[in-house]
């Protein structure tokens, strides 16, 4: 379903207020200073398509995007109000023309051309269109509104414009209140009107806040449910932040976020989000589906100049008998209109990933990562292989022990590789040979130097000494520009002394990328 708006330089709507600095350039002398001096005498429609983004989910997500229910899509896409800005004419760059919109309606979040439309009565000539919305979601927002009622904003002053956010708790309500809209954003979309083609362009808007939803699983291996106590994350940065977005657009570039400098006395501040805290939540033994908690928060980053003691997100959890215990995970950032996917598995295990390529310099160890220590708490977030050249990775895993198991504990194959009714083994597969955003050409190969298909299954091999243990080999090819590819390793291990045994399954994300890149790694 779309919503149309329509507006010309001749014309007003009643409804809502087109407001006009001036589309046009100065008056001719000629006409006695009161027409317009239009390069050819006519006007032209310019069709303009206005919709929320779709959330931007990085390349080194802890887990694969689900689905948001509705209520969190319809909120997300929601326009209280909007404005359209339009530069183009003037040499000075002042603004050339308003649209300011009220409006109460949602987009349909089962239709994905949904969108508002608009259109403008224009001169021939090249436009760049800046679109806002949600304002009033911003500490700020009634001295820009007040601006832009002036049409005092130079396309300069826009672009060096910084933004204040109310409180978090307005957008993630826990008293009942309605959530107040997420503010929004674009970058300058070029809008050509010609004499010749049907003059159309779409206008994309990124949210000013990013959105985190965490996965708790219970895989103790027993019948049990297991209460969740207390779950925090932090740090989040409070502060300034750019009106627009960062970088040349039209996507958010592959890396952290950018902030205004502060003056020299001013540092920001960074606070923990507290998630549950009552202790009242269950998570059902070997449930498929995990307990989720989502909410969204101000980006964040720690640079160089606006840092902290911890240079990385940590999350505290607590469940069942296990102790409150802090995590720093592998996310170093979080931009606007980011969806970090985070799993938590309750667990007895501990389990340990490495990787080493072919050309290691000598005396080169190979990286590791453990996860579950201590308590056996697992943060599912990536393990990450960064390569420098082209050539074989080896990953190898290892299931360190599980707590109270002292012997019989055993990774679970398939010896004859096909699927069995039923029974879960180890495995793994490509879920992603184009994990970068942009990314056209798959980063991984088979002995052929065929590139491999999405889903693609790879192969395990088990260590025949060690039944904890096991690896897969991948083969990667030069490429000029960075690439990435997603793998979910998932172990199935068997314990116990009972017939059948009891099963534990845990799954694992691993990027490789053949390039070092600052963000979520």
């Amino acid at each position: 379903m779309r919503n149309k708006r329509y507006f010309s330089i001749r014309t007003a709507a009643v409804a809502f207020t087109l407001l006009l600095l001036s589309f046009l350039p100065a008056c001719s002398d000629e006409n006695g200073g009161n027409s317009p001096d239009i390069p050819d005498g006519k006007l032209y429609t310019l069709t303009i398509h206005l919709q929320p983004s779709a959330n931007h989910t990085p390349t080194t997500k802890a887990t694969t995007k689900a689905e948001e229910d509705e209520k969190d899509d319809a909120y997300e896409r929601k326009l209280a109000d909007w404005w359209l800005l339009v530069y183009g004419i003037h040499p000075d760059t002042r603004l050339d023309g308003l649209i300011d919109v009220k409006s109460s309606k949602e987009y349909n979040f089962n239709d994905d051309d949904s969108r508002t439309e608009v259109k403008l009565e224009l001169p021939i000539g090249e436009y760049r269109l800046y679109a806002l919305a949600n304002l009033y979601s911003l500490k700020n927002g009634e001295d820009l509104i007040e601006k832009l009622g002036n049409k005092s904003i130079k396309e300069d002053e826009l672009k060096k414009a910084t933004a204040n956010l109310i409180e978090i708790n307005n957008f993630n309500p826990t008293d009942g209140s309605a959530q107040q809209a997420i503010p929004m954003s674009s970058y300058a979309t070029k809008a050509p009107v010609n004499e010749n083609g049907e003059n159309t362009t779409d206008v994309a808007l990124f949210r000013m806040l990013g959105k985190v939803r965490i996965d708790l699983y219970n895989r103790m291996g027993t019948t049990e449910n297991v209460t969740l106590k207390e779950l925090s994350m932090g740090q989040f940065r409070t502060g300034p932040i750019w009106l627009l977005p960062y970088g040349d657009g039209p996507e958010l570039p592959e890396i952290g976020p950018n902030f205004p400098k502060l003056a020299d006395d001013v540092t920001p501040s960074f606070s923990t989000y507290p998630i549950v805290t009552d202790g009242k939540d269950n998570l059902p033994a070997n449930s498929e589906t995990p307990l989720s908690h989502s909410f969204y928060q101000y980006e964040t980053g720690f640079t160089e100049d606006q840092t902290m003691a911890d240079n990385a997100f940590t999350i505290s959890v607590k469940a069942g008998s296990k102790e409150l215990t802090d995590y720093e995970i592998d996310y170093d950032w979080m931009r606007r209109n980011d969806f970090l996917t985070i799993p938590i598995y309750i667990s007895n295990i501990e389990t340990t990933l490495s990787w080493s390529e072919s050309r290691m310099p000598i005396g080169g160890l190979p990286e590791k990562k453990v996860y579950g220590p201590n308590n056996g708490i697992q943060v599912g977030t990536p393990f990450t292989c960064t390569v420098n050249h082209a050539g074989d990775v080896t990953v190898e895993y290892e299931l360190k022990s599980i707590e109270g198991i002292d012997d019989g504990l055993a990774l679970k194959y398939n010896p004859g590789g096909e699927q069995v009714s039923g029974q879960k083994f180890c495995e793994a597969t490509l879920v992603s040979n184009k994990a970068t955003a942009g990314q056209t050409v798959g980063l991984l190969i088979d002995k052929d130097n065929v590139v491999l298909e999405d889903n693609a299954e790879i192969t395990l091999t088990p260590d025949d000494a060690t039944p904890c243990k096991g690896s897969f080999t991948v083969r990667t090819q030069e490429l000029g520009n960075t690439s990435s590819a997603e793998i979910k390793l998932t172990l199935v291990a068997t314990y116990g002394t009972e017939t059948p045994k009891r099963e534990i399954e845990i799954p694992y994300t691993i990027i490789i990328t053949n390039e070092k890149k600052g963000g979520n790694s």
